[in-house]
């Protein structure tokens, strides 16, 4: 699930089964949303991979205007 907020703030969040993955990966100035992981190593090969972000069951990611990641728990 990817969904804009009307304050244009992206969030991304994966289903509580986990049958429709989702990672957020970033560099200084992108953030992208994939469904696996390798589609992250094709766009942005040279970002941290430490720093990628596999949401939990009911964890929403938050992506910012100034592309800033907060992760909030439910």
């Amino acid at each position: 699930i990817i969904a804009n907020l009307p304050d244009g703030r992206m969030i991304t969040c994966c289903d509580s089964k986990k049958l429709r993955p989702v990672v957020v990966g970033q560099t200084e100035d992108t953030v992208a949303i994939a469904s696996e992981v390798c589609g992250l190593n094709e766009i942005m090969p040279d970002r941290d991979t430490t720093k990628d972000i596999y949401p939990n069951e009911r964890e929403v990611v938050v992506i910012d205007n100034d592309l800033e990641v907060q992760r909030w728990k439910q």
